[in-house]
């Protein structure tokens, strides 16, 4: 059995992987090109020769990140759903190196690029079993999110902004995202018509919603 995750939250990467659903790592898509989503097609042929018979569910990311992958990734979630018959789950794209973590309760701030210069940012604390949003993404200038979260906050180790200075150098994003399919097949599945994506946040002064 396995669980087919994308994630194209972020300008600069597309990841594609199949993980268990206890959360281990089975496969991931080699990086093509620049990694950009318009490279795409390649993670989509390397999947198509893989192959996903036994896959019993799908994964995307729905927010805050770029506009044009967060539609492509859950495009390709929801045609494969489609076809196959799978149900659709979404998990917040900062929230895959919190669980990584495993901050045992504690609130931990997430970061991550949100292009010129900025970044997104929210605070969620992980139980064990699942997770808590305790302060709602923003978008910050990268110092502004630094000074929040007093420069101690989670995130990928390739993030062109973020990734230097997340702790521990940061987390791989296939391990992350794989590490967080438990917890996101434990919440309902989606209906691809009802879905919300986030592309972007107000800045870390403004109130969230």
């Amino acid at each position: 059995m396995s669980v087919l995750v994308l994630d194209a939250s972020q300008r600069h990467r597309f990841t594609l992987l199949l993980a268990t659903e206890e959360g281990e790592l089975l496969w991931k898509a080699p990086d093509v090109g620049d990694g950009r989503i318009g490279s795409s097609s390649g993670a989509l042929e390397a999947l198509h020769a893989h192959g996903i018979d036994g896959c019993t569910a799908c994964i995307a990311t729905d927010g805050p990140g770029s506009y044009t992958g967060l539609r492509a990734a859950l495009s390709v979630a929801g045609g494969i759903a489609h076809v196959r018959n799978l149900p659709i789950h979404l998990i917040g794209a900062l929230i895959p190196p919190v669980i990584f973590h495993g901050t045992a309760g504690m609130p931990v701030w997430s970061m991550c690029d949100a292009g010129r210069s900025g970044c997104y940012l929210g605070a969620y604390a992980w139980n064990g079993t699942s997770v808590t949003c305790v302060e709602e993404p923003v978008r910050a200038e990268y110092s502004e999110g630094v000074e929040r979260t007093g420069g101690i906050y989670v995130g990928y180790e390739d993030d062109p902004v973020c990734g230097a200075g997340a702790l521990g150098g940061g987390c791989h994003p296939a391990e992350a995202l794989a590490a967080a399919v438990p917890a996101v097949l434990a919440g309902r599945p989606v209906e691809l018509a009802a879905v919300r994506l986030t592309y972007a946040v107000p800045s870390a002064p403004e109130q969230v919603g």
